[in-house]
């Protein structure tokens, strides 16, 4: 019986020694870059669908949102919107990804444009923070600007051009809606030939 004993002492160690000497190899980690990408679509996904329970999945129990027009949301807020159709989009298209990791907490940005009821809104610049938490990515923080292109001549299909010169802060008109603006219109020499402003009627 102690031989025995002796016996697989001895080949407790020998394994354990041989097993100390044969090389780890590196545990292979998901690419964070892929992992976000993907992440960021399934984002945009979500908004698209109005899935609420990806997003609450997807959002941070932390979370806070900026939008455009400088208003901060938390998940509860955000999860009401979409849930309630307030926030509703025919079609979301995002270019420009770009990442930026610090260990467990990623910074993402790009431009997404935004299609509602038939009409293009402006793009809108996002920058969103995603944190890596007990080993699944969430989203903590979401902001969105407008992107504003100086120079940037629109053509309509009516031959009408116009420049946004200064991008306004409110809620973007979509297709339908009625608006009151002022106006200057010229020739492309330069020449006035009509004014709102000079009439003092919008």
């Amino acid at each position: 019986m102690k031989s025995f004993v002796h016996l697989v002492l001895f080949l407790f160690l020998v394994s354990f020694a041989a097993g100390a000497q044969t090389p780890r190899r590196p545990v292979s980690s998901a690419n964070p870059n892929a992992e976000l990408k993907r992440l960021d679509r399934e984002w945009f996904d979500a908004l698209l669908s109005r899935d609420t329970l990806k997003l609450e999945r997807l959002l941070a129990i932390d979370f806070k949102a900026v939008d455009r027009n400088g208003s901060l949301i938390d998940k509860k807020e955000m999860l009401a919107q979409i849930g309630s159709g307030a926030l509703k989009f025919d079609s979301i298209n995002s270019r420009e990804f770009q990442l930026r990791l610090y260990g467990q907490t990623a910074v993402v940005s790009g431009v997404a444009a935004y299609v509602r009821e038939g009409g293009t809104l402006p793009d809108l610049r996002y920058t969103a923070v995603w944190v890596k938490r007990l080993g699944r990515w969430q989203a903590a923080s979401w902001q969105t600007t407008p992107v504003i292109v100086k120079g940037k001549l629109v053509t309509t299909e009516s031959g009408l051009q116009y420049e946004d010169i200064v991008v306004g802060k409110g809620v973007s008109p979509v297709s339908g809606q009625n608006v009151t603006v002022h106006y200057v219109g010229t020739l492309e020499n330069g020449t006035k030939f009509d004014s709102s402003v000079d009439r003092g009627q919008p």
